[in-house]
């Protein structure tokens, strides 16, 4: 049998190069997975004015008591300019930090 067929050399050229754009692809998206930044790197990116923090220290005594899933709309109210997640995180981000001290 004669190897040399041009139209089935080009095919399997194709399905080569096909081969290697799906691989260069996934590879992408792992890279891509390793560097997205965690809620954490977003966190720490987050501005808190002093005005802020003592807002919500003292909310966070003041609901301590109440379930954490009412808690935070709560501590939002009285935080200027913080959503219920931007209070959520940051609560998470100070406890994470004193577990590590």
């Amino acid at each position: 049998g004669g190897g040399g067929d041009p139209r089935r050399l080009e095919i399997e050229d194709q399905r080569r190069r096909a081969a290697r754009k799906i691989e260069d692809a996934q590879e992408a998206v792992m890279l891509a997975a390793k560097e997205a930044p965690s809620w954490v790197d977003n966190e720490e990116k987050e501005v808190w004015s002093m005005k802020q923090e003592k807002q919500f220290a003292k909310a966070l005594v003041s609901f301590g008591g109440v379930p954490p899933k009412g808690r935070y709309h709560l501590i939002a109210d009285k935080v200027d300019g913080k959503s219920r997640q931007e209070c959520l995180m940051h609560h998470k981000l100070q406890q994470l930090i004193a577990k590590q001290q």
